[in-house]
């Protein structure tokens, strides 16, 4: 049996499976953060922090936040003609910028798409569901971020503070 726990663990280990919630520091310590609604930058910034990268405005990497939408159609009713079931989609792009210089990333996006059950005789619950709903989705979809962030930074040279002409 101990071998069996042994194997998965090695197994695991290899894919680079981790726990949800343990984070991978990024390859830069610092990034500026503009655009976006402030609950956003705030879910962004959050799960930057919990990297390790500190957001301040004269960083020599900025992280441009556009395009962020939020779509929501019906689709279920009831025998009434009333919704009963609502697709709830998020979408933001992102884009590493340098100040000084071109784009050092292409536009990115991250997509994610909601389905939640809405009852048509309580409208407070569906209000608070709704509400719920899209927190999760801005806290999900910065966890997205970081992990296309991370590929990303992957790709990047490193930036050096003082670099000597």
């Amino acid at each position: 049996m101990r071998i069996l726990v042994l194997l998965l663990c090695i197994t695991l280990s290899a894919c680079g499976w981790q726990w949800r919630g343990q984070s991978e520091p990024l390859r830069f310590d610092v990034v500026s953060l503009r655009g976006a609604e402030a609950r956003t930058r705030y879910d962004i910034e959050a799960a930057l922090l919990k990297r390790d990268v500190l957001v301040s405005d004269s960083a020599p990497i900025i992280l441009q936040l556009s395009r962020e939408r939020w779509w929501k159609r019906t689709l279920v009713v009831d025998n009434q003609g009333r919704s009963a079931g609502v697709e709830l989609r998020y979408t933001i792009q992102w884009q590493l910028l340098d100040p000084a210089g071109p784009p050092l990333t292409p536009k990115r996006e991250v997509l994610l798409t909601r389905v939640y059950q809405v009852d048509p005789t309580n409208a407070l619950a569906t209000s608070d569901e709704d509400r719920l709903t899209r927190e999760m989705m801005r806290r999900d979809a910065a966890e997205v971020l970081m992990q296309q962030l991370d590929a990303e930074s992957r790709q990047l040279k490193p930036i050096e503070e003082d670099e000597a002409p």
